[in-house]
């Protein structure tokens, strides 16, 4: 694996979520000289920018309130050759970032992701509805009939998009 990787992810009031997302991906089996993480504010009123600036990552920001305007302002900033998105409320496992660029590398895809086990973590209707309609059998449907995966949890090769200097367009 020799595949540079840039991981971005989109943040918005992450205050309690941002540094455990960071350690994690800064605990992965990739190698670390072969991946960049960066990190688009996109207007937080919390300290979700002074915990980023802990953990000496990429920070960028992004006025246009979208998770897909963060994303895209990262993917003009960034180098590698494979791009990984991720949420900045998710914990990815160790083998994460290795395991993405293995099924990249391997295989003449695009885009490859991976599965999201969410928790409730406050006992509402919207989060349990979140729970009970992304269970990882009805995400495998999802990902095997309709070719769709997460934006929360996926890599996609670089030479997908056409980068220009204001934005990203993804072609295939």
């Amino acid at each position: 694996m020799t595949s540079f990787v840039t991981v971005i992810i989109p943040a918005l009031n992450e205050e309690l979520h941002i540094s455990n997302c960071l350690k994690a991906l800064q605990n992965q089996t990739y190698p670390k000289d072969k991946y960049e993480i960066i990190v688009v504010d996109n207007g937080s009123e919390d300290n979700t920018v002074n915990e980023t600036k802990k953990h000496g990552v990429t920070l960028l920001f992004e006025s246009q309130p979208s998770a897909y305007c963060a994303r895209n302002r990262a993917i003009v900033n960034s180098s590698g050759d494979y791009i990984a998105f991720i949420d900045a409320d998710c914990i990815a496992e160790s083998h994460w970032l290795e395991n993405l660029v293995i099924t990249l590398e391997e295989s003449d895809v695009l885009i490859a992701g991976g599965m999201i086990i969410y928790d409730v973590l406050k006992n509402t209707f919207a989060n349990r509805l979140l729970v009970e309609r992304n269970q990882p059998e009805q995400r495998r449907i999802s990902v095997c009939q309709h070719y769709a995966v997460a934006g929360g949890n996926m890599i996609v090769r670089r030479s997908a998009f056409k980068i220009t200097r204001t934005k990203p367009i993804f072609i295939y």
